[in-house]
């Protein structure tokens, strides 16, 4: 019978002579994506460590302690500290809300696209934590957990319009269809997006609401080349949409 995981601190002095288990090289640019965010705020989720005769050994969270150790090295004066899930050696650490909670903050610590986000902070919220547990977790406010959440139910719902449109609208547009979206599901998303964009911009987006008879001509005259208007057009199909 294995003995209960139990939450430690550990100090300066754990962190740098802690052991690590199998593990593939370092990347360095993880490293460098980490290094600004554990410096200023420290490292927000535990690691996992395993517990022997010889000591704690890492297995999970290897990125995190070499990039805590690499700052007290650069900033002497700092000294970092950082929780660790411990257990026995035989024990098994791994658990889905353990892994949503990384994934979580690693797209966080990235800054990677609004989906990304969104989808950790859905991700984060599956596990049973509360709209304002994820914000705790995160760092961020309950407002901008909320946007990303109703974005998110807008993607999923017209992902065909949007993943071809979102390195061109910017955040406080795609928040606000969210909120229009959730209030009400009939919303046009289609056409708001139409909307937002300049014609030569709108890489499918109208190609619904434009001559349904001849979508693909109609793209062209909007100044789309013939290859756009015939991939735009089957990818619209593909994805359900009949025009």
């Amino acid at each position: 019978m294995t003995s209960a995981a139990r939450v430690i601190v550990l100090k300066a002095k754990d962190i740098n002579s802690i052991k690590y288990d199998n593990y593939r090289d370092i990347d360095e640019k993880k490293i460098a994506d980490y290094y600004p965010s554990i410096k200023e705020v420290g490292v927000r989720v535990a690691v996992k460590v395993k517990k022997s005769k010889d000591g704690l050994t890492l297995v999970d969270g290897h990125h995190r302690v070499e990039c805590a150790r690499r700052i007290m090295q650069d900033y002497p004066h700092i000294s970092l500290t950082m929780e660790a899930v411990v257990a026995d050696a035989d024990e098994s650490l791994s658990g889905s809300k353990s892994e949503a909670v990384d994934k979580v903050v690693s797209n966080f610590t990235r800054r990677e696209s609004i989906v990304d986000r969104a989808s950790g902070y859905q991700l984060l919220k599956d596990t049973g934590k509360s709209i304002q547990q994820v914000a705790d977790t995160v760092g961020k406010d309950r407002t901008t957990i909320e946007n990303h959440l109703n974005f998110l139910a807008t993607y999923q719902a017209h992902k065909a319009v949007l993943d071809p449109n979102l390195d061109r609208l910017k955040d406080a547009f795609l928040y606000k269809l969210g909120q229009k979206f959730k209030r009400d599901p009939e919303f046009d998303v289609q056409a708001a997006i139409v909307k937002e964009l300049s014609p030569k911009e709108r890489k499918g987006a109208d190609a619904d609401v434009t001559a349904k008879k001849d979508p693909e001509t109609a793209l062209v005259a909007a100044g789309y080349t013939k290859t756009e208007a015939r991939k735009i057009c089957t990818t619209l199909r593909t994805s359900g949409f009949q025009i």
